[in-house]
């Protein structure tokens, strides 16, 4: 017991570090990851409008699947650690951490901030629709959050591949990305942020294409539910994910290897 309250507290002390312990006002290391942010964004962006949006047909809107934002998260606290460790000197890098803790609090703390900040977002989204939806309500003089049921039943609706498949995506993206930023020469990051982004966006579309040939925007529910052969898209996930881990802890075990503080 003991020994997991002193890990605790070092990871206690590892994530402050991460926030306050090193100097980013000089604006070139975020810089240099420029390139990444919009790897992410534009990588993210098209494996949306590819599966994730969900055709309202009655309500003429199209509905966005809420957890595949998370991955978004994900990737921008996977950028943020590899932005924290590699800032020379720093207090983070002199701590008295081991590298094997180094290593396992860096995931941790990559997944705490995605976690934080995404509930954080999510929260002053609700706050703000309720606020807008209050003032609407006083001026039209009718309480107006009402869901009708044909609606809700459209928004609720999953196939039940889609966990697996957004669990697997999820997976990629969060290790895939963890190992890019922690490269540390800006030219072989960059190049590597771009050929992963196009590699997603190809595959994206032969999903798409296999799903239904010459479709431009295929909601997930429906594709997975009308291939033949559904484990054969989690086959090819699960040899991503497994290289995406084995690739992100290579690079992680050699940035904390590094001799420089």
């Amino acid at each position: 017991m003991n020994k997991i309250k002193k890990q605790f507290k070092d990871f206690i002390s590892y994530y402050k570090l991460c926030k306050y312990g090193v100097n980013l006002s000089d604006g070139e290391t975020v810089k240099s990851y420029i390139p990444v942010i919009v790897c992410i964004f534009a990588s993210m962006l098209f494996m949306l409008l590819q599966f994730h949006i969900q055709r309202v047909q009655s309500a003429g809107v199209f509905a966005f699947s809420i957890e595949i934002f998370y991955i978004v998260f994900l990737c921008g606290g996977a950028m943020n650690i590899g932005i924290t460790t590699r800032n020379k000197p720093s207090m983070l890098g002199v701590a008295p951490f081991t590298p094997r803790q180094r290593v396992i609090f860096s995931y941790i703390a990559a997944l705490v901030k995605a976690t934080v900040v995404f509930v954080m977002c999510f929260a002053v989204m609700i706050f703000a629709l309720f606020i807008a939806g209050c003032l609407i309500s006083a001026v039209l003089g009718e309480f107006i959050f009402v869901v009708e049921n044909d609606f809700s039943e459209v928004m609720v609706y999953s196939s039940r591949y889609t966990p697996a498949f957004n669990i697997l995506l999820g997976v990629i993206f969060f290790f895939a990305y963890f190992a890019i930023c922690n490269i540390d020469r800006a030219k072989y990051r960059n190049i590597a942020a771009v050929c992963f982004a196009v590699g997603m966006v190809i595959l994206s579309t032969v999903f798409a294409y296999v799903c239904t040939p010459g479709a431009v925007i295929m909601d997930i529910n429906d594709c997975l539910d009308s291939l033949k052969y559904p484990w054969v898209v989690f086959i090819v996930q699960g040899v991503l994910a497994v290289g995406a881990i084995v690739a992100s802890v290579f690079a992680t075990i050699r940035r904390f290897k590094s001799s420089r503080i």
